[in-house]
């Protein structure tokens, strides 16, 4: 074995390294070991590194399986549609896979043990109930690690998407195997008193309780039996409670998760929680109207009536459609969308088609090395400027950011706050921009045949 690679494994192996704080060193450390490589030639080494590499930019979830950080569609000359992954883990054989078994069990990391663990899991391999076993002690282990990071407010948006992740990897994997139904038992007990003893008012309540339902919900027929529905159910009442006086939108999501929880498990209790959500989506909408926000409160309005509808409420539906009726009229409006500028994409298709035509492997790695993706804060400014100027018509719109689970967690009403706002959005706007470069071009080399392992080694 390559004497550099050697060296790269120890420093990884009996690091506390967890990737998700130390990606920068992490990725310090391959690249400065890839260098050392290249200069005394170590193809062998190389090869390697580069599965050690790939490794953190494959998404590994033993409910869906493996996912490339970057995919795209594309049609060969005859007409055939191609998927083209990055990393391509689909060129993985027996020996790639046998590198990354000896690697599970060689390490002392525990990130990175329970990385090779869930990529070789993928493949069929720990099948054995007592392998299964080894892999979900481990991932338990780092679960709780990552439990007492995200009650750190500064770390809760690091860390609380890997917890969720592999709290969902291990139900699965337990799930799986008949014969593991008492370990099974053991962690939906332990997630669940996790949940009972979370203090609502901590930031980092709402996603956990979130992920916990749709756990539940995932596995209901193994967890009915096993889990206390009355004692979750009244937690939720606590959530509720607690927010409904100073952050009724957060309630309302409370109240959601609890309806669906109820309609899974407890159905006699749905009536309530659709009760209080038609109630609490008429008092929001009286709000925004209070704050002559008519999309807001039309929005709202549309919900609630919904949610009449469904108790046969007579009264309270002609009450709620008189006040959508008002409202729906005087202010029409669908989702409002920022063109990109025709110049900036004409300038970045020339920049790309420059680099191709030159077909000079040197230039494309500079390129993809030297591309930021992350530009300055005064083009951010200047982008949301730009917006914000140019569209009269989204100075008006209410603006607000949701969770993926489709959740309202900010308004942005001010003016402050709505500058704020556009600044967010020319982040994000700009990052995916960038990204998309970063793809064409790599996609443009590959399509010319140009741009090789070797081509790569010999170029960086």
């Amino acid at each position: 074995m390559s004497e550099l690679l050697k060296e790269y494994q120890a420093s990884v192996d009996q690091s506390d390294f967890d990737v998700l704080a130390t990606k920068n060193k992490i990725r310090t450390l391959l690249k400065n070991t890839g260098e050392s490589m290249k200069s005394i030639e170590d193809l062998e080494g190389q090869k390697a590194l580069q599965l050690e590499g790939e490794l953190h930019l494959i998404s590994k979830a033993v409910s869906t399986g493996l996912s490339p950080t970057m995919s795209s569609k594309s049609k060969t000359e005859e007409g055939a549609e191609i998927t083209e992954f990055w990393p391509d883990f689909r060129r993985y054989g027996k020996d790639e896979f046998d590198y990354f078994e000896k690697r599970y069990y060689d390490t002392n990391n525990l990130f990175f043990k329970t990385e090779y663990g869930l990529l070789i899991f993928l493949n069929r391999r720990l099948q054995r109930n007592e392998q299964k076993i080894e892999l979900v002690n481990l991932l338990v282990k780092l679960v709780k690690e990552y439990k007492l990071k995200i009650t750190d407010s500064e770390n809760w948006g690091l860390y609380s998407h890997a917890f969720h992740t592999r709290i969902d990897d291990i139900l699965s994997i337990l799930s799986g195997a008949k014969e593991l139904s008492s370990e099974f038992t053991s962690f939906v007990q332990l997630i669940e008193n996790w949940f009972l003893n979370w203090p609502v008012t901590e930031r980092s309540f709402f996603p956990y309780s979130s992920l916990l339902m749709n756990s539940l919900i995932d596995h209901k027929r193994k967890i009915q039996s096993t889990i206390d529905i009355g004692k979750i159910i009244a937690k939720l009442d606590e959530a509720i409670q607690n927010k409904i006086t100073d952050d009724r939108r957060l309630a309302i999501s409370f109240s959601e998760q609890a309806l669906r929880f109820s309609s899974h498990f407890e159905r006699s209790n749905k009536q309530k929680y659709i009760t209080s959500l038609a109630e609490m989506y008429e008092a929001e909408g009286d709000s925004a109207v209070q704050l002559d926000r008519s999309v807001e409160a039309t929005k709202n309005f549309e919900d609630s009536l919904s949610y009449f509808r469904l108790l046969k409420d007579a009264d309270s539906v002609d009450r709620v459609s008189r006040k959508f009726e008002e409202h729906k009229g005087k202010f029409k409006m669908g989702t409002v969308s920022v063109e990109a500028d025709e110049e900036m994409i004409a300038r970045i298709t020339k920049h790309i088609e420059g680099i191709i035509e030159k077909k000079e492997a040197m230039l494309v790695i500079a390129n993809l090395a030297g591309y930021g993706v992350i530009g300055s804060a005064d083009s951010y400014k200047q982008m949301a400027k730009t917006v914000m100027g140019s569209n009269s018509i989204i100075n008006f719109v209410t603006l607000q950011s949701m969770d993926k689970y489709g959740n309202t967690l900010r308004i942005y009403t001010e003016p402050e706050e709505r500058e704020q706002y556009h600044l967010i959005e020319s982040v994000n706007r700009g990052h995916q921009i960038s990204i998309q470069v970063l793809w064409a071009i790599l996609m443009k080399s590959l399509r010319v045949n140009f741009f090789f392992l070797s081509s790569c080694t010999n170029a960086s």
